[in-house]
């Protein structure tokens, strides 16, 4: 109850005055610090088609929650790119995704749509390997 949701450590460890008057609180204030955001997409051209990368943390800590962090952050990459009718499809970049790209013909997936396709993540992931398609 009095946990931390991103680091799990006890909330009210150290009482400041940022935390002394506040009855919601449910992460520490240096646990939003400490993630680093991404506030800008990536675009790799393939043959006729382009991928649009974006990732919403740069990199998280071993010990953060990482469903915590999916449930209350990755909205965020889905809210700054809904609005814009460049991209036709969206996938969500996980293990299933990475292990189709490696296993099978990448041009399957790119080929599936004329406009780009938006490829998005909770962590920066290491997409160099389209870039040499």
């Amino acid at each position: 109850m009095y946990e931390c949701k991103i680091c799990g450590k006890n909330l009210y460890n150290n009482i400041t005055f940022y935390n002394m008057f506040r009855t919601n609180l449910v992460v520490h204030n240096e646990c939003i610090k400490n993630l680093n955001f991404n506030h800008e997409d990536e675009s790799i051209p393939i043959e006729s088609n382009i991928i649009i990368y974006d990732y919403v943390f740069k990199q998280i800590r071993d010990d953060y929650n990482e469903e915590y962090l999916w449930c209350n952050y990755f909205c965020e990459v889905i809210k700054k790119h809904i609005y814009n009718k460049y991209w036709s499809m969206l996938i969500i970049y996980d293990e299933s995704v990475t292990n189709f790209l490696s296993n099978e013909n990448p041009y399957l997936l790119v080929n599936l749509s004329n406009k780009p396709i938006l490829l998005i993540s909770l962590i920066e992931k290491d997409v160099s390997y389209l870039e040499r398609l």
